[in-house]
């Protein structure tokens, strides 16, 4: 079982946050949902429950709640809870119901319209658990402990009147250490379900622009583990998620370079402050020079012509976006 951490009250910047999602992409509906602890009062937990919908919807929600279960996160609203082999979620509240376009523009969470929601999912964590640090003594800025996982997930939700099945992939990501975004200038990230092969993928620039080593792992489909030597992708300059379609160039240890044609089927543009405090939407006049990421669903078509799924998140500083958007 994959119990929280045991806080660290006397460590600055120490923090822990649950991540779990899934996409079913027959009906286009999905689920991320993100829980963290809040810096300087850790016994506080924040819950982000973000719901991809048909026809470009994101309906949002933001609670808090403080001492959780051992297991996860119970807020009045959202319960995560890790599982004997997965993850499980149940959410039972009212959402704000906007579209990417809105949170590219403003927070979200609290505003309106706003609907009834209840969803019950559970993942069977089916493919290969990938422990960032086994085997390895350094660690990363954002985390001295990094776990991640891929499978199958089976639910419904349901969001007012509209029914929809939340069947297909699943996500899972466990982390905590010290988060400092001092040097921590813009990255991306995946999780990619091939056919034959689980990807695992985190590409970080410093503050210097230039990219650090990838960090990642690729699974075949008989368990094997390979490290990954190298990934590139376009760096964020929307918050829009565009370009809806990219190239997604990787190549594992003793492989040989590989395009992955990607194709962004739904955005969730969010803020995350120097603090580590997660927001749902585009904070433009937030202190500093906060982190603005978007977290995608995709669909990604392998050289062979094979069909997989995933999520994607890009970040930048908001700093390079609007030096980007004064400059076109």
């Amino acid at each position: 079982m994959d119990i929280n951490c045991k806080t660290k009250y006397d460590v600055p910047r120490w923090s822990e946050t649950r991540w779990a999602g899934c996409y079913n992409p027959e009906q286009g509906v999905g689920l991320f949902l993100h829980a963290g602890r809040l810096r300087g009062n850790v016994d506080w937990w924040w819950a982000q429950t973000a719901i991809y919908l048909p026809g470009g919807r994101v309906a949002v929600d933001r609670s808090w709640v403080k001492n959780p279960d051992e297991i996860g996160v119970k807020t009045p609203t959202l319960d995560l809870r890790a599982e004997k082999t997965g993850w499980s979620a149940n959410f039972d509240g009212v959402a704000h119901i906007a579209n990417t376009e809105f949170l590219a523009k403003a927070t979200g969470g609290s505003s309106a319209p706003t609907l009834t929601v209840q969803f019950n999912v559970k993942a069977d964590g089916s493919r290969p658990m990938w422990d960032m640090y086994s085997g390895k003594t350094e660690t990363q800025d954002f985390a001295d402990m990094h776990i991640e996982q891929m499978g199958k997930s089976k639910g419904t939700l349901q969001v007012d009147k509209e029914t929809y099945s939340l069947d297909g992939i699943s996500y899972y990501d466990h982390s905590s250490g010290v988060r400092d975004w001092t040097h921590f200038h813009s990255h991306h990230f995946a999780l990619i379900a091939m056919p034959d092969c689980t990807i695992h993928i985190i590409g970080i620039y410093g503050n210097d622009g230039l990219p650090r080593p990838a960090i990642g792992a690729w699974f075949t489909t008989d368990g094997k583990q390979l490290k990954i030597e190298q990934s590139e992708m376009p760096r964020l300059d929307s918050v829009l998620g565009v370009p809806l379609k990219f190239d997604f160039v990787i190549k594992p240890d003793g492989g040989k370079k590989q395009t992955y044609k990607v194709e962004v089927l739904h955005n969730f543009p969010m803020t995350i402050t120097f603090d580590n405090d997660n927001i749902n939407g585009i904070d433009w006049e937030l202190p500093g020079d906060p982190l603005f990421l978007t977290e995608c669903q995709v669909k990604v078509v392998a050289p062979d012509g094979s069909v997989g799924y995933g999520h994607i998140e890009r970040s930048n500083r908001r700093s390079s976006l609007l030096a980007i958007k004064t400059n076109t």
